[in-house]
């Protein structure tokens, strides 16, 4: 602009130069040749000034009233193109902040900006950019100066934002951050926009995702469900055929059958309560290597799979909730089977690893590596980083659960999963399990068949049938069982057992009792009442904390549903082996 004026300049002053030389030495000559009078001279010599004058005059006149046309031209225009901006940067969708790139103050900000916020120009253009962002939480204006020094180094950023409006609403926002620089001077330049309705949107569809996804896992575990139940119904009904022959042999097959089968109804409903709420783990000090081979055998019963074991003795022992742990192997075992359809190897390995010995990436501990090797046809690349994601899975009727299940144990376990894997070759998941020192409580030391209790014990659940087979499993173990079905009745029976000189021994409490208070406060009470009472909490949720930690609750122990009559006797051996006189060695019944 400034060297197309300065050229313009030039061009006219040379011009000017050229035409005042030649009007002079034209002028003169002309002179000359008119006359040799010296009074026409002199007349002539003045008339020819003053004509040049005018001339001069008349040409500066013109150049310049064509410049000045051309500037009034050029103001127009701008004016015209600042309008249009200005239109532009009033009517867009997004609040549009002018900062000063140095302090971060709002140097100017568009008419929708003053919608979106809900204040007046004047006013917005004078708070800070913490005036406007949600209060309390990590959108302050130094998180703010952050994103602006990132920038001006890095380039344009693009981030999601808690704002507030002049009423206190807050709001989620996208801003687009980009700098610019004028006359020298740096500005920030922020492109804000609304992004509630999107994130509405987005979570409405995240939901109807989700309930695909459960619709999947409900028909699934209806489909489980039913082929356990069938096993169960078959199995006892095959029984009660073999008891009227009668042939006891056969009879007893097939109650251990029927509760084989009930065993993995039960593990099916600890991977959901896993799954559902984290499932605390109810942990014991044990070796590993017998529960993978159980589970791993069972998994591949009656399949078109093999699998060969190898195990480093002696077994180190890890502190675990062996039916989690089970779950995650079964999880992983099934995953392999699937990966080869058409039967296989499965190398199951279960190693001792040193702490020096461990990978990188994990903690420099002792731990217990089992892994799981399949030859089948691998896992995508794109897919690993993804594979223990719920609801994600590449099988037309999976849930997308197994996987992510095992994640969410091991980290329960302070363990770690992860997979390897080559398409075409096969996969390995790798399982860490931190050593745990001490030696492992046998449950057949604890809980024999000829430790048998005595004395009363309360029970207190909201199930007719729960109450009639824990008191049976009971009075088998030795003990007498009195059943209540509230927190009322419960403190009532204790109170009158109390007065009659024959307490409660023991109480076992469902945790939650619908339409009232449940085990939590049962045991407040019944401990008050008398506190050499001993009490376990019960639950079907395994997710509870109090399961996973009962004395932190009032609880002298727990007792997870569904339990089997060896584990009832297992937990009330546990709750008396300090007391020699709540046990006696006895035949069982």
């Amino acid at each position: 602009m400034k060297d197309s004026l300065r050229s313009k300049l030039l061009i006219i002053v040379g011009g000017y130069v050229v035409i005042s030389a030649l009007w002079i030495a034209f002028s003169d000559h002309l002179v000359i040749r008119i006359s040799h009078d010296p009074g026409v001279v002199q007349v002539l010599n003045t008339s020819k000034g003053w004509l040049f004058v005018v001339t001069t005059a008349l040409l500066l006149y013109g150049v310049l009233r064509r410049r000045d046309h051309a500037i009034e031209e050029r103001q127009a225009s701008l004016r015209a193109g600042a309008e249009h901006l200005k239109a532009i940067y009033d009517t867009v969708n997004e609040a549009i902040f002018v900062h000063d790139a140095e302090t971060g103050r709002i140097l100017d900000c568009n008419q929708r900006a003053c919608e979106i916020y809900g204040y007046a120009h004047e006013r917005l253009v004078s708070m800070s950019i913490g005036e406007l962002s949600e209060e309390g939480s990590m959108y302050t204006q130094a998180r703010a100066m952050e994103w602006m020094n990132k920038t001006i180094h890095q380039g344009s950023q693009i981030f999601e934002w808690r704002s507030r409006r002049s009423d206190g609403t807050c709001f989620w926002t996208e801003v687009s951050l980009g700098s610019s620089s004028t006359g020298g001077q740096r500005y920030l330049v922020a492109a804000v926009r609304d992004i509630t309705t999107k994130q509405a949107m987005e979570e409405v569809m995240h939901r109807a995702q989700r309930l695909e996804a459960l619709g999947v896992l409900a028909g699934g575990i209806a489909h489980d469900f039913n082929n356990l139940l069938a096993g169960i119904f078959g199995h006892l009904e095959l029984a009660k055929l073999a008891l009227r022959d009668p042939d006891v042999l056969e009879a007893k097959e097939n109650v251990d059958d029927a509760l084989a089968v009930s065993g993995r109804a039960r593990a099916l409903t600890q991977q959901l309560l896993t799954f559902a709420k984290g499932g605390a783990p109810l942990r014991k000090v044990q070796a590993v290597g017998d529960l993978v081979q159980k589970s791993v055998t069972f998994a591949t019963t009656g399949s078109n799979c093999e699998a060969s074991f190898t195990f480093d003795k002696p077994e180190w022992l890890c502190n675990l909730d062996e039916n989690q742990i089970g779950q995650v192997i079964d999880n992983l075992v099934i995953n392999a089977k699937h990966a080869m359809p058409r039967g296989g190897r499965i190398e199951v390995r279960v190693e001792n690893t040193l702490a020096a010995a461990m990978p990188g990436h994990l903690p420099a501990k002792d731990h217990v590596h089992v892994s799981i090797r399949d030859h089948g046809v691998g896992i995508p690349r794109e897919h690993l980083q993804r594979i223990f994601d719920p609801f994600f899975t590449t099988k037309a009727q999976g849930s997308g659960l197994g996987l992510a299940t095992s994640h969410s144990i091991a980290g329960k376990h302070e363990g770690h999963i992860e997979v390897e894997s080559e398409v075409g070759v096969g996969s390995v998941f790798h399982l860490w399990l931190p050593r745990a020192r001490g030696r492992g409580t046998s449950s057949e030391e604890i809980a024999s068949e000829g430790n048998r209790g005595q004395g009363q014990v309360l029970v207190m659940d909201d199930e007719d049938f729960v109450l009639d087979v824990a008191g049976s499993m009971l009075r088998r173990c030795g003990y007498e069982a009195t059943s209540a079905k509230n927190v009322e009745q419960a403190v009532d029976l204790a109170k009158t057992a109390l007065a009659t000189g024959r307490p409660f021994r023991a109480a076992i409490l469902d945790i939650t009792i619908p339409g009232g208070p449940g085990g939590k406060e049962a045991v407040r009470l019944l401990k008050a009442l008398d506190p050499a009472i001993r009490v376990l909490v019960s639950s079907g949720y395994s997710s509870d904390d109090v399961l996973a930690r009962p004395q932190e609750f009032g609880f002298d122990g727990s007792l997870p549903k569904p339990y089997e009559l060896r584990d009832l006797r297992l937990a009330m051996s546990r709750l008396f082996s300090a007391d020699p006189m709540a046990t006696t060695n006895s035949p069982p019944n």
